[in-house]
């Protein structure tokens, strides 16, 4: 500490910076000590001065502004790829799971979260640029939300997104005769932020009186991310959420989010999805706080996720790559007929069987975002190449034997094994396919 103390009050004196070897005992005592506080004074015009920076949109942050809040937010070991990019508030802001993945090279888990944590921020630094009014200060108020989904379409599993129109209510109970509350509710209207949104947001809010209650309304139509999960894909199950932030800090302790119970999901919402989803016919809720590292002064907010869980339909995928693919490892068995010293026609067999099986890869990999892991259904072609690659393997082994009666026992021996074997692996995944579909549903927690 004396030596960073000594080096930062040099740079801002015009001061030669001590060596390092030197202590203060070395020093004139007095001399020393001044400059010690010199370089405190500097250490807090510093702090203040990034606070203040970071208090700012963050449209206007510069590339140094986006490496200390990835530092705040916990992410600091990419702070270095950052700022070797020149990454800026703007460029920030543009950045997509995609261009985190692949250009900057930062784990799925990761991107996804930091895409979140830049989209909530936009708009926590957007609010403190633009102050609200508090709320009535005299009293508390409890505000209960509900949710209609009334259309679900358009699922991108490529770039992790879907489209979705809902209807959102809010109502402030017992306050529609209160003039100060009666006042605020245009301004709460506005507060309302959908923080995944994908795409420049199409939303109607308004504010009218039911009874005693003040009652706010959005009618919302836009797409918006989804970190999604493919471990059990083609028999997996998402979940689709809408993510909205009430603007009041819960700090201020003026207004108390709870969920009505009286969120529903419209039947005819499905009409554009029924052929590819099975979609839980509720919705959930889940009322939580913001992370405070998402706010530049630590504030936490009243988040509403609203989640859909969908379940997809495996039809397609059973029958255009999983039956096809088993046929044509079954098959490869077929190269047994050919007579084992004519090894030329064997493996020509054999290997226009493993081009087939590489062509269903690339299938497969159009319908997929890049994932660090592999899906139940690459397991399973993997395994398919496995067994082509030891049949490929036998056809070889078999035709180096001297024996013909040696080739036929080693070759019978190996296709009971092969075989065998490929049943139980077959038996396997129609396990995981059975118990990964009809697993209870359940939502995750934000």
């Amino acid at each position: 500490w004396v030596q960073v103390f000594w080096r930062m009050s040099s740079r801002d004196t015009g001061a030669e910076p001590m060596a390092l070897a030197l202590g203060p005992q070395e020093a004139d005592t007095v001399a020393f000590t001044d400059r010690c506080k010199r370089a405190i004074q500097i250490l807090l015009q510093e702090y203040h001065s990034s606070k203040e920076n970071l208090a700012k949109p963050i449209r206007e942050f510069s590339v140094t502004d986006v490496t200390m809040w990835l530092g705040q937010i916990g992410f600091a070991e990419y702070a270095q790829q950052f700022q070797a990019e020149q990454i800026d508030g703007e460029a920030l802001l543009a950045l997509n799971i995609q261009d985190l993945h692949g250009a900057l090279k930062m784990k799925l888990g990761d991107c996804c979260r930091l895409v979140r944590s830049v989209q909530s921020a936009a708009v926590c630094t957007t609010e403190q640029a633009e102050p609200i009014r508090d709320p009535p200060k005299k009293s508390k108020a409890i505000m209960s939300v509900r949710a209609n989904i009334e259309q679900f379409s358009s699922v991108d599993p490529v770039n992790q997104t879907f489209k979705a129109k809902f209807f959102f209510e809010a109502v402030i109970e017992g306050k529609g005769r209160d003039p100060a509350w009666m006042d605020y509710a245009d301004d709460l209207a506005s507060r309302i932020r959908f923080l995944n949104c994908a795409e420049e947001l199409e939303s109607k809010a308004h504010s009218n009186f039911r009874g005693e209650d003040i009652v706010i309304k959005w009618s919302v139509m836009s797409e918006f991310t989804e970190h999604m999960e493919f471990h059990e894909f083609p028999f997996d199950k998402q979940h689709f959420s809408i993510r909205m932030r009430v603007g009041v800090p819960n700090q201020k302790g003026y207004l108390h989010v709870r969920d009505s119970g009286k969120s529903k999901l419209s039947t005819e919402a499905l009409v554009f999805q029924k052929d590819l989803w099975d979609i839980e016919p509720r919705l959930f809720v889940n009322i939580t706080d913001t992370d405070p590292g998402d706010n530049a002064f630590g504030d936490t907010f009243p988040m509403v996720e609203v989640t859909m869980i969908g379940r997809r339909l495996p039809e397609y995928f059973i029958v255009s790559i999983y039956a096809p693919m088993a046929v044509l490892v079954t098959l490869s068995g077929a190269s047994c007929a050919v007579p084992p010293d004519e090894l030329a026609d064997r493996m020509s067999l054999t290997l226009t069987i493993v081009l087939t099986a590489v062509a269903f890869k690339f299938v497969c990999s159009n319908m997929m975002p890049t994932l660090s892991y592999l899906t139940l259904l690459d397991k399973y072609i993997t395994s398919c190449w496995i067994f082509l690659a030891l049949m490929s393997a036998e056809n070889v082994a078999v035709a180096l034997l001297p024996d013909e009666d040696m080739m036929a026992e080693t070759e019978r021996i190996c296709l009971l094994t092969l075989g065998s074997l490929w049943a139980l692996v077959n038996m396997y995944f129609v396990y995981r396919a059975v118990t990964s579909h009809g697993r209870p549903a359940r939502v995750r927690p934000m």
